[in-house]
């Protein structure tokens, strides 16, 4: 009869703490498609609004964007509302919680085009769409003048391209290079606003290259590349004091994850150099505005499971941040902090686009 009390105290224990782990990550309102293979993104407004950008798989990939609105998920403007096809999605508001969505369509010759949310429907920002051709990579931020800046891997003209708006006209920058298009584009403003820009640079054999913008001129930032060979779903963040990270996929490490810092002359392993098990992808990192902690999202695509991991970085190791967000495909995560908390939007095998928050103290 002991026996048989303490086999039932230990299933109950095993449920209980199973339960409790599946509660680290809070879904906010269920799926929002149903269809795995959907392109998304999402972003977090300063109030705190979710919304999530996404190609509709069941309706010839046309764009949606929905916001959460603390009980389900709603359409922001009209259902599929691009030309064509959307790819290379960009989600952002701008500092008065205006929402921008840059894409490439498709049906526009697979040009880039912004456009915002004016309360009733999606109108074009500038003028016309904004690259000459095919993009591959796409990245929205706003400065603290609430200046719109985006980040194109143009593949028409053969290099990356930076813009700002300027009398509703886009204007292009000097390039950060002008010898490839590059991929995997990260645009970012550190504390004092000056913009960052983190590239796989296939110029350079595919290394993560991250460059700041002084005096008019993109330079390096650090003597080398931020990765020692090729770079793959590279992601990039500023703390709050502007030290630059970046998270990628290492080729030369099987495709596991490695993740730096800049330390102000080199670009330094943060605790173990290569901290996933297997092949992943999806890379997504974030830093914790008041604390200053790195946390990197990536496809875990284990023997242990197809699943979104998220780790953070403790006394100078890499340990869980919960459990696992998700179950199966974990693609296109991103990960972002707002009023600090932190988010996870991902592809869930059996939920489509998913987003999740950490619960506090995981």
């Amino acid at each position: 009869m002991k026996k048989l009390l303490a086999a039932v105290s230990l299933t109950f224990l095993s449920a209980t703490t199973t339960l409790i782990q599946a509660q680290d990550w809070q879904s906010l309102g269920g799926k929002i498609i149903s269809n795995n293979g959907s392109r998304m993104t999402f972003t977090v407004s300063k109030n705190g609004t979710v919304y999530v950008a996404y190609s509709n798989a069941m309706n010839a990939g046309l764009l949606n964007v929905c916001q959460f609105d603390g009980q389900e998920w709603k359409y922001v403007g009209k259902a599929d509302f691009s030309q064509g096809p959307a790819n290379a999605i960009a989600l952002s508001a701008d500092n008065n919680g205006t929402l921008y969505v840059a894409y490439r369509d498709m049906k526009r010759q697979e040009k880039a085009l912004v456009q915002k949310f004016d309360g009733t429907e999606w109108v074009l920002v500038g003028k016309a769409e904004v690259s000459q051709g095919m993009v591959n990579s796409i990245s929205l931020q706003f400065d603290k003048s609430n200046t719109p800046w985006l980040a194109l891997a143009d593949q028409k003209r053969g290099r990356l391209s930076v813009y700002k708006l300027a009398n509703d006209t886009w204007t292009e920058l000097a390039s950060p290079e002008e010898h490839t298009p590059g991929d995997f584009v990260t645009l970012a403003f550190d504390h004092t606003d000056i913009p960052y820009i983190c590239f796989s640079n296939t110029a350079m054999g595919g290394k993560a290259t991250v460059k700041k913008w002084v005096a008019g001129n993109w330079l390096q930032v650090g003597k080398t590349t931020a990765s020692d060979k090729e770079a793959k779903y590279t992601s990039f963040a500023l703390d709050s004091k502007g030290t630059p990270y970046v998270a990628y996929q290492d080729a030369f490490f099987n495709n596991k994850v490695m993740a730096r810092k800049f330390d102000g002359a080199n670009w330094v392993n943060m605790g173990d150099p290569v901290f996933s098990l297997s092949s992943n992808d999806n890379v997504s990192l974030a830093v914790e505005p008041s604390s200053g902690t790195p946390y990197v999202a990536f496809h875990n695509k284990s023997n242990f499971g197809d699943k979104a991991d998220v780790k953070k970085i403790v006394s100078g190791k890499w340990v869980d941040a919960g459990n696992a967000a998700g179950e199966g495909s974990g693609a296109f995560n991103t990960l972002l902090f707002q009023n600090s908390a932190l988010y996870i939007c991902f592809n869930e095998s059996g939920n489509g686009a998913t987003v999740k928050k950490l619960a506090a103290g995981k």
